[in-house]
């Protein structure tokens, strides 16, 4: 684990002084990432990588974490859950069209069977 990680506390405390400071966590993983989770700022976490933490630069921290504590300040985890969920549902309406009353007008097949092949 990098020597820095246990700074990383440190900094998302610092960084968030408008909300209740939400959970950090350090993957072992060697892949660079990191990301933010949570329906809201009081149930949110924060994760970063230890293949980040390694390759940045003790300036570059903060301004990541600084970029993942700002989508748990505006909620952006709990807008992609809603905006995901609601194209499910338009998709899974949209096949049980097709399967019910798409094919029944023929124009489906016709199209498929021009298709290239």
């Amino acid at each position: 684990m990098p020597r820095r990680s246990s700074c990383i506390w440190c900094i998302a405390w610092r960084k968030t002084p408008a909300f209740r400071c939400p959970k950090v966590y350090i993957a072992d993983n060697p892949q660079p990432n990191a990301f933010a989770t949570g329906r809201d700022p009081e149930h949110a976490a924060v994760c970063a990588t230890t293949g980040l933490l390694e390759r940045l630069s003790e300036e570059s921290s903060p301004g990541v974490l600084a970029h993942e504590l700002s989508h748990v300040k505006n909620r952006d985890t709990l807008i992609m859950t809603v905006t995901a969920t609601i194209a499910g549902a338009i998709s899974m309406l949209a096949n049980f069209a097709f399967m019910f009353g798409g094919a029944a007008t023929g124009a489906t097949i016709r199209w498929a069977r021009s298709a290239p092949s």
